[in-house]
């Protein structure tokens, strides 16, 4: 998800931005982390505004990846990311913390085209999350919404080929007016990648995909319903057996 709007950022690096080879794991290196604030504030930031990661990378490997910022305990929401080739440039992006605090790392996970863990690493930041009286209003916004999994395609159990997306079809009870986000995401062990979502709202159904990589093994399925002020609405985790060969 990103979010089309003025950008305004803090002029102080939360964290010491990185000269030199920050990390690398053979074909990717992250050269350089840079991390400011929207707002300018120094150091501080509400919930649900942004955090703005630009990271500098070299790619020698085959094909592409796929690079995320997150926050521990899955904190917030963050950007997507597209298939980024071979090659040098720096990449952006965002991360809207939910709940107030101190941060204290930002974590960095890539993988590759055939959803393999290529680089993992933790950015040292300091960065005081405060709580806004307006967000704090609208938590409360979809309370009561609830889904549920229809089906699996294939269905489980079952060995599936590398790169196959396993489709849930999901029908979903969204309250109250403001449109709602809703996940389904794989407990796999390993490198997994799900659907962003659009908002959502209303009685109906809809399709999400997930991926994982060789070798690992879904044992759950869990779909989550969650509002703008970053609260967790509806969370159920569904058994499942899929095999990645």
């Amino acid at each position: 998800m990103k979010i089309l709007r003025a950008f305004l950022v803090a002029s102080l690096l939360c964290g010491a931005a990185s000269s030199g080879i920050h990390a690398s794991e053979d074909s990717l290196q992250i050269t350089n982390v840079r991390v400011t604030l929207e707002g300018g504030n120094k150091g501080s930031i509400k919930v649900t505004r942004e955090i703005l990661v630009k990271l500098d990378y070299t790619y020698s490997g085959k094909g592409t990846f796929q690079l995320w910022a997150t926050l521990d305990e899955d904190d917030g929401t963050y950007d997507g990311s597209d298939s980024i080739g071979p090659g040098k440039g720096t990449l952006e992006r965002r991360i809207r913390p939910s709940t107030p605090g101190t941060i204290t790392e930002i974590s960095i996970q890539a993988s590759d085209e055939h959803q393999q863990t290529i680089l993992e690493m933790e950015h040292p930041v300091n960065i005081e999350v405060l709580d806004d009286p307006q967000v704090a209003a609208r938590r409360e916004e979809g309370k009561g919404s609830s889904a549920r999994i229809l089906r699996f395609i294939p269905a489980s159990p079952a060995k599936v080929k590398q790169g196959t997306e396993i489709k849930i079809e999901i029908e979903y009870d969204m309250k109250g007016s403001a449109p709602l986000q809703l996940w389904a995401q794989a407990e796999a062990g390993c490198c997994a990648t799900y659907e962003g979502s659009e908002g959502i709202s209303g009685k109906g159904r809809i399709t999400r995909t997930i991926t994982a990589g060789k070798g690992a093994v879904v044992t759950g399925v869990i779909i989550k319903i969650g509002n703008a002020a970053g609260a967790t609405l509806f969370e159920e985790e569904v058994p499942v057996s899929f095999t990645v060969e």
